[in-house]
């Protein structure tokens, strides 16, 4: 569907798939095996157009020409497409939304704002699939916006070795998808309740002061004494042990979290926000900025929140419970 004429395989056992459907994908012309070795079965039609990574490094370095790249550069302009991007699926076949430079670039900028990320200061850890806009637009497009540090998490991350990054890396900002933050939750309640009685009326005593504590310290409000005490007995240590300790900014998209998961986080002075958008605009089209909130309650912890700046967005023809189409406009909506 998308024409490549190059496909970027990570080992063998992917490469042999590609062999059993080159003959229908008449546009491809070269595969890069990133990992192995390149086995000794290639079809002799087909030995030329395979080569590891490390040799098409090798390639790029001997017939480097720099007045062919900055001609090439001066050929991309603002509405040129950057990206074809595949959703995810849920709502029928995945289809390929074209994003443009600009719609990256304007987005990005967007978001940083919203995190208050300075130049040259920033860690992120990036572990989820780059084929996908989120990672497309926090890890990739942000992280140059930002002049941010990205770590690239192993293969395992998302088998449980992902606190380990964090743990090193100690991000300043970090997005998780809502299964990341309630595997943190189910594996913080289960230490918890391994917890001697002490430890526990302790913990337990922490997080009543948490929620009231983190919105009053989120919007700059006189905070309790008993918070400041449990910040440091208690909600420092627990982001320590989670590597987030440096954390100035949690995010969470993708789909949906329980408000009993928000909340919980929310007693651990770690406040979720929530990331609401598509495909089809870039990522991020609405933030939950805890700023933006008159408290946290049920409803509020519910809410995706408000539009990016530079935005629209509407609800179609609401029926009488006032549920419709939401309809977006603006520079971080897609081609096409």
């Amino acid at each position: 569907h998308s024409e490549a004429q190059v496909a970027v395989v990570e080992n063998n056992e992917a490469l042999q798939k590609y062999f059993q459907i080159w003959d229908s994908l008449p546009e491809l012309k070269l595969i890069v095996v990133w990992s192995d070795k390149l086995p000794e079965n290639i079809p002799h039609s087909r030995k030329s157009a395979v080569i590891l990574f490390s040799e098409l490094i090798k390639s790029g370095k001997a017939n480097f020409n720099e007045s062919s790249l900055l001609m090439r550069a001066s050929q991309i302009k603002p509405g040129s497409c950057c990206t074809l991007v595949y959703t995810s699926g849920t709502t029928g076949n995945p289809k390929g939304v074209m994003l443009s430079h600009d719609n990256y670039s304007w987005t990005s900028e967007c978001v940083n704002r919203t995190v208050e990320g300075k130049f040259g200061e920033e860690r992120i850890v990036s572990y989820l699939p780059l084929s996908h806009v989120a990672a497309q637009n926090l890890d990739i497009i942000g992280c140059i916006a930002l002049g941010a540090e990205i770590s690239f998490a192993g293969p395992n991350a998302l088998s449980g070795a992902l606190v380990e990054t964090l743990q090193d890396v100690r991000p300043t900002i970090f997005f998780g998808v809502p299964r990341v933050w309630e595997k943190i939750e189910e594996k913080l309640r289960s230490v918890g309740a391994q917890n001697g009685f002490i430890k526990q009326a302790i913990g337990n005593w922490a997080k009543g002061q948490g929620v009231e504590g983190t919105f009053k310290e989120i919007n700059e409000q006189s905070i309790p004494v008993s918070f400041k005490i449990a910040k440091k007995l208690i909600f420092n240590n627990v982001k320590k042990a989670l590597g987030l300790d440096q954390t100035k900014f949690f995010l969470y998209g993708a789909a949906p979290l329980s408000v009993q998961t928000r909340l919980y986080f929310a007693s651990l002075n770690i406040f979720l926000i929530n990331g609401y958008g598509m495909s089809e605009c870039s990522g991020p089209q609405n933030f939950s900025d805890p700023r933006n909130l008159e408290a946290f309650n049920e409803f509020t912890m519910k809410s995706a929140g408000v539009k990016l700046d530079g935005t629209d967005i509407r609800i179609d023809s609401p029926d009488a419970e006032g549920n419709g189409e939401i309809c977006y406009r603006g520079r971080n909506r897609f081609m096409g």
